[in-house]
């Protein structure tokens, strides 16, 4: 892929990253207010709402950290021409550099046919894991 690539350009987000996630749910039995984390380290980012049992807070914080795993890292690029890139797909990425080597998730694709021949802009971010 690198020799197809014709420009990039690499966005890191430095504000917003969160290593985990805190949510809370209401132990009926005990009549108390209990957490569940997903994730490690810090920062930990908390979801304000209390669900009703451990299972739907596990689910609601495992869900918020991959989102917001997402989009930390972003890539455009202008390559020659291939119609197999497409928004939703994985592209890889080798031959630039690090961060920018590896896997990516294309989150919009735009392919453009004229006179100097097929031309394909992405853009993809980090993908979920």
């Amino acid at each position: 892929l690198p020799t197809h690539i014709q420009r990039h350009r690499f966005t890191q987000a430095e504000r917003g990253k969160y290593s985990a996630v805190k949510a809370f749910w209401h132990d009926a039995n005990n009549a108390l207010k209990q957490s569940i984390i997903v994730g490690d380290g810090e920062p930990v980012f908390s979801i304000r709402h209390t669900y009703s049992d451990a299972q739907q807070a596990m689910a609601a914080a495992s869900a918020k950290l991959k989102s917001l795993m997402r989009g930390t890292a972003t890539l455009s690029l202008t390559l020659l021409g291939n119609p197999l890139v497409q928004a939703e797909g994985k592209l890889r990425v080798s031959g630039i550099r690090d961060p920018v080597n590896g896997e990516w998730l294309v989150t919009r694709a735009e392919h453009q046919l004229d006179a100097s021949g097929l031309q394909t802009r992405c853009d993809a971010e980090v993908p979920n894991n």
